[in-house]
C-alpha cells in the first residue's frame, strides 16, 4: 500500500512539473499585429502594417504585451518613429533591424533587456529615449545608426553613464510635454493646426474621428475632409518620449462674417455669415442685429448713417457660439 501511494505521489509530481513547465501557447492576430500568447503574456511576432509612427499597444487580445520578438519589425522602411509601451520588458534579436527611415525610439519604463542587433542597420536613427532605469544591452544593439546617435534618459534614473555601452548620452529633467496650442477652428476651417514640440506625434479627436499627424518642427496641420459643424468638440494632445500631454480642447465656432465695403452715408451693413446665425453690428456704442439668410448666409443690418472714421465691429452667433470679431474703420 505504501509503495502504491509513493508511485501515485511521483506521478502527481511529474504532472505538476509538466503543467508548470508547459504554459498555454497560442497564436493570434489583432489589427496590424501577429502575436503569440505564452501563459498570460503576449509576444509580438510580426508587424503587418505600414505606418510611419507606431505606438506598441499595451495589450493584445486582453494580454499584456511583454515581448517584441525576433525580427518582428525587420525591414519596415516606412517606419519613422516607435514608442515602446510600459508593459514591454524584452525586445528580442533584430526586432527593428534594417528599418531604413527609423529616426527615434522611445522606451517605456519596464524595458529590461534589448537583444543583439535589435535596432542595428537603421542609418537615420538619431535618438533613443529611456524613461526607466538602464536595461541590459546585448551586442551591437544600435549599430550603424546615424552619426549623431544619442541616448537620452530621464535625470535620476540609474545604470546610465557617458558613454553607455559605447553610445553617447544626455539626460533631461522632464519628459512629459506641455499641452499643444491649437489655433481657432471655425466651420470654414480646412484643417486643424497649431504649435507644439518638434519630433512628436499629435493626436486629434472629434466626433468618431481619430487622427494622428507628425510635428516635425513644432507645428502641426491636419487637413479636414469636410468642414466641421459649429459646436463640434475637438481634443488635441501630443505624445513624445512615450508620455502623452494633457488634452487641449477647442469647440468649433462660426467663421468670421465677410463684410461688404462700407462707404460714408451707408445706412446698412451688408455681407455674409454662417447660414442662420444672428449677426451683430456695433457702431457708435450701440449694437444692432439681424439674422443671416438660412439659404445663402447673406445679411443686411440697418444702422444710423455711417460717418467718416466710424469704427464698426461685426460678429455672429449661433447655438451659443460666437465668431471672432471683424473690426473696420470707415
Amino acid at each position: 500500500m505504501k509503495k502504491l501511494i509513493s508511485v501515485l505521489l511521483m506521478v502527481m509530481m511529474v504532472f505538476s512539473v509538466v503543467i508548470i513547465e508547459s504554459p498555454t501557447v497560442f497564436a493570434a492576430t489583432s489589427g496590424n499585429y501577429t502575436y503569440k500568447v505564452v501563459g498570460t503574456k503576449a509576444e509580438i511576432t510580426k508587424y503587418n502594417g505600414n505606418e510611419e509612427d507606431v505606438i506598441i499597444p499595451d495589450t493584445l487580445g486582453g494580454h499584456k504585451v511583454s515581448t517584441i520578438g525576433n525580427m518582428a519589425f525587420v525591414n519596415k522602411d516606412n517606419l519613422f518613429s516607435v514608442i515602446i509601451s510600459n508593459n514591454v520588458k524584452i525586445i528580442d534579436y533584430a526586432a527593428f533591424n534594417s528599418c531604413d527611415n527609423l529616426r527615434s525610439v522611445s522606451f517605456g519604463s519596464s524595458v529590461s533587456l534589448i537583444g543583439d542587433n535589435a535596432f542595428a542597420e537603421c542609418p537615420l536613427l538619431a535618438r533613443a529615449y529611456f524613461i526607466g532605469n538602464a536595461p541590459t544591452l546585448y551586442i551591437d544593439v544600435f549599430g550603424n545608426s546615424d552619426p549623431t546617435f544619442t541616448v537620452v534618459y530621464l535625470t535620476g534614473k540609474t545604470g546610465f553613464g557617458n558613454p553607455w555601452n559605447g553610445y553617447p548620452t544626455s539626460h533631461v529633467a522632464k519628459l512629459v510635454p506641455s499641452a499643444p496650442k491649437v489655433n481657432t477652428i471655425t466651420n470654414a476651417s480646412d484643417s486643424i493646426s497649431g504649435l507644439t514640440i518638434g519630433d512628436a506625434l499629435v493626436f486629434i479627436l472629434y466626433g468618431n474621428s481619430k487622427k494622428k499627424v507628425k510635428s516635425y518642427s513644432g507645428t502641426f496641420n491636419s487637413p479636414l475632409a469636410k468642414h466641421l459643424a459649429v459646436g463640434t468638440k475637438v481634443k488635441v494632445r501630443v505624445v513624445n518620449y512615450a508620455y502623452p500631454s494633457a488634452y487641449t480642447t477647442k469647440y468649433v465656432i462660426p467663421a468670421k462674417p465677410v463684410v461688404s465695403k462700407i462707404n460714408v452715408n451707408n445706412i446698412a451693413i451688408k455681407g455674409k455669415a454662417t447660414k442662420g446665425s444672428m449677426v451683430y453690428v456695433k457702431i457708435y456704442g450701440k449694437t444692432y442685429s439681424g439674422k443671416a439668410s438660412t439659404s445663402t448666409g447673406a445679411f443686411s443690418i440697418k444702422v444710423p448713417k455711417v460717418l467718416v472714421e466710424a469704427a464698426v465691429q461685426v460678429y455672429c452667433k449661433i447655438s451659443g457660439y460666437k465668431s471672432q470679431t471683424v473690426y473696420i474703420n470707415v
